[in-house]
Parts: C-alpha cells; structure tokens; sequence
C-alpha cells in the first residue's frame, strides 16, 4: 500500500472537513456507481457500507478534477494513509461517529482493513458456496469491487458498515443483531435511512498534508486557502501547490 492518499474535493468540503474535523462517509447507494454494493447472494445491501474515496495515484488526474471539484476549481488532499483511525467499544462499535442515531462497525474481513484498495473486474463473485451456504472470502468484498470502467480511479477507500440504531432487533450484541438484519433484510425494502457517517479525526495529523488546487483555480483561490490552512492545521509543515496541468478550460452553459 502507497503511504500517502488523496482525496479531489471542492474547497467548501474542504473547510468542513477541517473546521468540523470530521471526514464524511456516504452510503453506498448514494455513490456514482450504481452497481455498488451488488451481490447474487444478498439483498442489495449498499445502503449499510459507508466509504470515502480516495485515490492510491500520485499523479494529477484529469477525470477526478472534472467530477469531484466543481469545475476543476477545487482541491486535491494529499496526505498519510493512516491519518484516519477509527475508535471501538467494548462491543466492536465505532464511537468517534458524530451520528447517535447509527451503529456503525469496523467490516470484519480477513485482514481486517479499514482502508482498502478497490478491485476491478467484470463480475460480482458468489458470497456463498456449498449446499448449507457457507460464506466464503467473497463476502468480505461487498463494498470494495467495482467494474473495470472505473480503474481509472486507482480508488483506495475506508470503509465502514452498519445501520440505523432503531432497526435493531434480534441478537445477544448489537453486532449480532447488526447482522441479523444485513442478511435477513427484506430485497424490496429499504430499511437504513442514514445516508451518510461522519467520522471525527485529530486535525494535526493533517500536519504534513499537501494541498493541491485545480486547473481553474485563481490566484486569489491559492492566496486564500495558503492563509487559511496555515492557520487551521496546528503546526502545518506541507505545502500549498497550483496543479501543474496546463489545460484550456471552458465554462459549459
């Protein structure tokens, strides 16, 4: 895994997510990929993972300026991997959710990877194998694959999973009965109606972040947010950039 991350937003995101000090993850139906969160096994369960997605490629790309930053006049997030944690209960619950009304838990995998990288490949793979329904490895994916038409993203994203506290019912632990749910939902109902976590972090581990402004970005733009970030993130040692793309850009009407 590459060491540093990044993230293409616009500059008001950016200023929540600094001065709130939270990072924001949306469900998955809410995303551009319609088929997120797919599986033959399940209920369309994208609606119980949440995800931020960041990018593995250090090199500036053209397609994530257009889509995430408003007219390429946003901002690219450099910053470590590990900038991000998450804190846990004694029942696995993530607790620095500013949500009260979600339960919300680590996904339980194999390795156990809050930040994952995206597969890419032209299929959804069986969750279930055998005459008795065992799960395989496969389950562990939902979230995380995506068709190969979106490589051009080298997505690597945090992923979380879980529901509103209020649909809770049947289990011993609030993971028990999270699961429950997730595997016995209804495939024609809809039952999570929390669109989107928001995850708090400490801000001085943005210390070392670099920041990158768009294509179309102005001067004023770069003067702004050098002063604001000088001022926002204690002890700030990264840099302040102008994107080093050289393009023609036209306001469409």
């Amino acid at each position: 895994m590459n060491k540093r991350i990044y993230h293409y937003t616009t500059l008001n995101s950016l200023k929540c997510i600094l001065e709130n000090k939270t990072i924001r993850l949306t469900a998955l139906n809410k995303m551009d990929d319609l088929l997120e969160g797919m599986n033959p096994d399940f209920a369309n369960v994208a609606e119980n993972y949440y995800v931020s997605s960041w990018s593995e490629s250090s090199e500036e790309n053209i397609p994530l300026w257009h889509m995430y930053t408003d007219r390429m006049k946003g901002v690219r997030i450099e910053a470590d991997f590990d900038f991000l944690e998450i804190e846990e209960d004694e029942q696995s619950r993530v607790i620095n959710v500013t949500n009260p009304a979600a339960v919300i838990f680590k996904v339980r995998s194999s390795n156990n990877d809050f930040l994952t990288p995206v597969i890419y490949q032209d299929h959804v793979s069986s969750s279930i194998t055998g005459g008795r329904g065992y799960i395989n490895t496969n389950f562990y994916d939902v979230g995380r694959v995506k068709p190969i038409s979106w490589e051009f993203q080298k997505e690597i994203r945090f992923r979380l999973y879980g529901c509103s506290k209020k649909h809770l019912k049947r289990g011993d632990t609030l993971f028990e009965k999270f699961m429950n749910l997730y595997i016995n939902k209804d495939v024609y109902t809809q039952v999570n109606e929390i669109d989107f976590i928001d995850l708090t972090f400490d801000i001085e581990r943005l210390k070392n972040a670099n920041f990158v402004l768009g294509p179309a970005a102005s001067e004023k733009d770069f003067l702004d947010l050098s002063n604001y970030i000088s001022k926002i993130i204690p002890n700030y040692q990264g840099t302040v950039e102008r994107s080093k793309l050289k393009i023609r850009f036209k306001e469409k009407t």
